[in-house]
């Protein structure tokens, strides 16, 4: 379970440079005081950019954009390195539906539905 900080419901990950991180994580990349600001929210958090120049995004706990999504940073490397689990590294909830019942993060797509709208594009979404 990541932690939670800031107000309810309580930032658990940032999004930087076209990845998805722990707060921890992200503080030892980007700075403590940073990453404090971009958790606080305060006026012109946006001013605080990844390596690549886009604003720091916080993302808030029960968010979906969190299903099935690990850290991707130290902890990433911990787990190549044998130190942790996939499982200790999670970002969405104890209680998301993407784990099953033995803590597993679940491998198939059985929970997405594929859609086509009318521009024959097509749309997966969780369900």
């Amino acid at each position: 379970m990541p932690e939670k900080c800031g107000k309810w419901p309580g930032v658990v990950a940032i999004v930087g440079d076209a990845d998805m991180y722990c707060v921890p994580c992200a503080k030892r990349l980007y700075g403590d005081g940073p990453l404090q600001a971009v958790i606080e929210g305060v006026p012109d958090y946006e001013r605080y950019t990844d390596h690549g120049g886009n604003p720091l995004t916080p993302v808030l706990s029960g968010s979906e954009d969190l299903h099935g999504q690990h850290c991707g940073g130290e902890c990433l490397a911990r787990v190549m390195r044998g130190e942790l689990t996939e499982v200790e590294t999670r970002l969405c909830d104890e209680d998301c539906s993407c784990y099953g019942v033995d803590g597993d993060v679940g491998d198939d797509d059985s929970d997405w539905e594929y859609e086509a709208d009318d521009e024959s594009y097509g749309t997966a979404k969780w369900t």
